[in-house]
């Protein structure tokens, strides 16, 4: 295809972009053989393969940082990337309408693999039969902080499917908006036992702190109305159940932004604690309003309030407002029970207070 890596090769790229290139079987942008690449800021876009259109990696751990695998298919599997006994490290990686016309949309993993993904989004994928999002046969990944948003397959696990004894790790994660004949997110088989906790799924799922409720994300399919193209917003809204949903225990160490490169753990908790939950995918909210404290708040330029946010329905809520912006405020609609709703919005219908 368009480059590979072979034992003994340990390439840096950045900024670069794999485009158009095609492979009889393998790696249609790159391949990699036991070469161990570092990827900056890398775009593999309209490759095709049997196997890994976008990307094949066989026996490797690449590691790849800020990188776009988008509109990439494979005549077979991994439609984004297929992974043979490697384990790749993936952050801040957007994997986007991809397509297989077999198994693993975005990614196949098989034989051992164990990749990573943090920080990371798979969105608009399609498989032809299973894994839209990504099929694991043998294969253990862990995704943390993710999102998968609108993948596809046209038989089992829109999201992810998991075969031969596999047991991938799902944490602090959303797994949304996606469609499969049999269970649109995760689908096993009998031999297989995902780990999925503190996640959002569609349709829910087993495991401590899941979630099955619309995540409310800003724009899943963005001005253009397709998903898994660049407009696509896939941040949280202040009405997202996926706020402050996380488990803290369950995130990186070292871990102190997002996938914007804002701030992590910017919730606030009842009582106040130093290291609130983390919001669930990879974008942290931003917009937050001061402390609510015995019953009463005020609002100031550039905050925003989550629904419901600290509020009790036995209080009275009353307010003062600095300066009548719509840039500034969200829309005031019940002070007396829930506080404020989420927005930002042109324009406010009533004065708070």
């Amino acid at each position: 295809g368009g480059m590979r890596s072979a034992a003994g090769s340990n390439p840096t790229l950045t900024d670069v972009t794999l485009i158009g290139n095609a492979a009889t079987y393998d790696g249609g942008g790159m391949y990699n053989d036991g070469g161990v690449p570092t990827l900056n800021a890398i775009t593999l876009t309209l490759n095709t393969a049997q196997n890994g259109g976008g990307m094949y990696n066989d026996g490797t751990s690449p590691t790849l940082i800020d990188v776009t695998v988008s509109a990439n298919n494979a005549s077979t599997s991994g439609g984004g990337m297929y992974n043979y006994t490697s384990s790749p490290v993936l952050t801040g990686t957007r994997i986007f309408r991809n397509t297989a016309d077999s198994n693993g949309g975005g990614m196949y993993n098989a034989d051992g693999s164990s990749p990573q993904l943090f920080h990371s989004l798979l969105s608009g994928n399609e498989a032809g039969d299973s894994g839209g999002g990504m099929y694991n046969a043998q294969s253990s990944p862990r995704l943390l902080l993710s999102t998968f948003s609108a993948n596809g397959a046209a038989v089992e696990g829109g999201g992810l499917a998991n075969v031969d004894g596999s047991s991938p790790v799902v944490a602090n994660s959303i797994l949304w908006g996606t469609s499969a004949s049999l269970a649109a997110q995760i689908w096993s088989d009998v031999t297989s036992s995902p780990v999925v906790s503190h996640t959002l799924v569609q349709g829910g799922h087993s495991g401590p702190g899941n979630i099955d409720a619309d995540p409310h994300f800003a724009d899943a399919d963005g001005p253009d109305g397709l998903v898994g193209t660049p407009d696509d917003d896939l941040h949280l809204t202040c009405s997202s159940p996926a706020l402050d949903a996380g488990d803290n225990s369950l995130v990186p160490s070292g871990v102190t932004t997002d996938l914007d490169g804002l701030p992590r753990f910017r919730g606030l908790g009842e009582p106040v604690v130093a290291k609130p939950p983390v919001d669930l995918g990879p974008y942290e909210e931003q917009d937050y309003g001061q402390w609510v404290s015995e019953g009463w708040t005020n609002l100031h330029e550039g905050q925003a309030y989550r629904t419901g946010f600290h509020v009790l329905v036995t209080k009275t809520i009353t307010a003062t407002i600095d300066e009548y912006l719509p840039a500034f405020f969200v829309n005031a609609s019940d002070f007396y029970e829930l506080a404020l709703t989420c927005a930002p919005v042109e324009a406010r219908r009533t004065e708070a207070g």
